[in-house]
Formats: C-alpha cells, sequence, structure tokens
C-alpha cells in the first residue's frame, strides 16, 4: 500500500510539473495551453472584411476565428477556392467548415477564404493571383487590428485555388508553408491527359490565359507553379487523387520530384482510387480515405504553424 500511494504522489507531482512547464512555455510562446481542453466555441462566426477596391467592385474576405482560442494572436490558414478558375465561391459551406475548417480552427487557427476575381472577358491570368498576393498582403498588414499573427500565415488551396497558392508562394514570402489538395503545377505539359481531356483542357487554358500555349507560352510558363520551384519555397503539403482526370497525378509526381531535386520540403500524399476531390472511385475505397488526410494535413499545420 505504501508504495502505491508513493507512486500516486509521484504522479500527481509529474502531472503538476507537466502542467507547470506548459504554462510556462504558453507564458513564453503566447499560447493557452489549457484552452486545449475547452469546448470548440463560436463555430459559426465569421467577419466579412473587404480587402480590395476595383473600378466596378469590392473585393472581400471572411475571417473565421479559432474556436479555440489559444493565443494572443491566432495563426492563420488563407484559403483559396477552387472552380477552374471560372466559378466557385469564398463563402464557405457547412460540409467544408465540418470536414476540414473546423478542424483547423479547433487548433487555434483563424481561416481567412479570399473572394477573387473569376475568369470572364475582362478577367485573365495574372488577375486572379494578383487579388490573392493582395489579400495575403491585407492580412498581414490589418494582422494585429484582426488579433492575427502576420508571422505566422499559411496557404491552402482546392484545384484551381491550389494552382494560385502555389505561385502566390512563390511570390509573397515569408510564408510558413502551402498546402495543394489536387494541384494544377503544369500548364505547358499537358502530355499526360488523354485526347479527349487534352481538348477540355486546352480550351480552358485559353479562357483562363487569354490566349492558347501557341500564343503565349511565355505566360503559360510564368502560370506554371513547376518552373518557379525553389528551395526557399516554404514546407508544402501536396494530397493528390491517383484517379484525378481533370489534373493528371503524374505531373504532381513531376513536380514532387523537381522539388526533391531542389532541396525542398514536400509532404505529398498519393490517394489511391481517389478522384478529384479525393472521394473514392465508383465501386472502390481509397487508400489513406479522406479522414486520414485530413489528420496528416492538421499535423502539418501543427508543426508549421504552432510549434
Amino acid at each position: 500500500m505504501p508504495g502505491k500511494r508513493r507512486k500516486r504522489v509521484w504522479l500527481v507531482v509529474a502531472c503538476a510539473a507537466l502542467l507547470a512547464a506548459l504554462l510556462l512555455y504558453g507564458a513564453i510562446r503566447g499560447i493557452r495551453p489549457l484552452a486545449l481542453f475547452a469546448k470548440p466555441q463560436n463555430l459559426a462566426a465569421s467577419t466579412t472584411l473587404v480587402y480590395k477596391q476595383l473600378p466596378d467592385r469590392e473585393l472581400e474576405l471572411v475571417l473565421y476565428p479559432p474556436t479555440r482560442v489559444l493565443f494572443r494572436q491566432s495563426p492563420v490558414i488563407v484559403y483559396i477556392h477552387g472552380g477552374s478558375w471560372n466559378s466557385g465561391t469564398h463563402r464557405l459551406k457547412n460540409s467544408e467548415l465540418e470536414g476540414i475548417f473546423n478542424p483547423i480552427r479547433a487548433l487555434g487557427i483563424a481561416v481567412v477564404s479570399v473572394q477573387y476575381r473569376l475568369t470572364d472577358q475582362e478577367t485573365r491570368f495574372p488577375d486572379h493571383l494578383d487579388d490573392v498576393t493582395d489579400a495575403l498582403r491585407f492580412v498581414a498588414r490589418q494582422a494585429a487590428a484582426t488579433d492575427l499573427d502576420a508571422n505566422r500565415i499559411g496557404l491552402l488551396g482546392a484545384s484551381a485555388g491550389a494552382h494560385l497558392a502555389m505561385l502566390a508562394a512563390s511570390a509573397d514570402r515569408p510564408l510558413r508553408c502551402v498546402v495543394g489538395i489536387a494541384t494544377p503545377v503544369d500548364l505547358v505539359d499537358l502530355s499526360d491527359y488523354s485526347a479527349a481531356e487534352r481538348i477540355k483542357i486546352e480550351r480552358l487554358l485559353a479562357d483562363f490565359m487569354g490566349g492558347s500555349y501557341a500564343q503565349k507560352p511565355e505566360l503559360y510558363a510564368q502560370g506554371s507553379p513547376i518552373t518557379h520551384i525553389q528551395a526557399d519555397w516554404p514546407p508544402l503539403f501536396l494530397a493528390h487523387g491517383e484517379k484525378d482526370e481533370l489534373v493528371p497525378i503524374a505531373q504532381v509526381d513531376r513536380f514532387y520530384r523537381a522539388g526533391q531535386e531542389a532541396g525542398l520540403a514536400i509532404t505529398y500524399i498519393r490517394v489511391q482510387n481517389g478522384n478529384h476531390d479525393l472521394s473514392p472511385a465508383p465501386g472502390t475505397e481509397t487508400t489513406p480515405d479522406l479522414a486520414v488526410v485530413v489528420r496528416k494535413m492538421l499535423l502539418f499545420l501543427l508543426r508549421h504553424l504552432i510549434l
């Protein structure tokens, strides 16, 4: 009995020491570690801010605050939505919040979702990218007023948004990290597409770029993240479905190899049987499944935005 009592005493002492260490670490780093155990709050909270005034419209971003306030100034993930550069919205759906963004917010990370101009008769590349980089500068400039940490900003994009995020990473530094889901990384080499899909993507890119590759080869190269790879890019997290027909995984494989050769820090997850949105192809299951991909992404964000 005395031995068991001593063990309990030592356990209490050890727990108290650990808690004291966490509190001290939190005081030094501006972290409130006890908030990790709090129930997430304000899941539906958001604030809309205008970040850019154009002659014919305003562009806005939506700030979704952390659901656990762990920091005096919160790290932030800036989200760039997908939609083939010509559609989509920065207003997050409930399914997006519940599946990806609320888990991020529960880590004490704010989420900012950016509206950018979509391809039309007046909007061509690099207008979309200019908006994204302007939004990043606005977030950094307004960080103190919005309780965000200008030194801990990351990017997350899906599909066309991931393409813009990669280009913004090469243009706007320093960023702590970039996450790309189903990322188009090469607008020049379309050899991985089937003949039918290549016709479709050439038309889409001609609208996006304001001309064909034959007409604007330099602009296509400028718009291809694979041509900008440098060792001083922020750490990248890429997830891509092996069955993706919109963005063949072979081009992301090439990007990954080129990044490794350049000394870039890349976490790359190939999702077996995964479609463009990482959902399983008909009659199959994905490996890893989406929940595992999200957990790995959260660990990546924890490592690069918090620790």
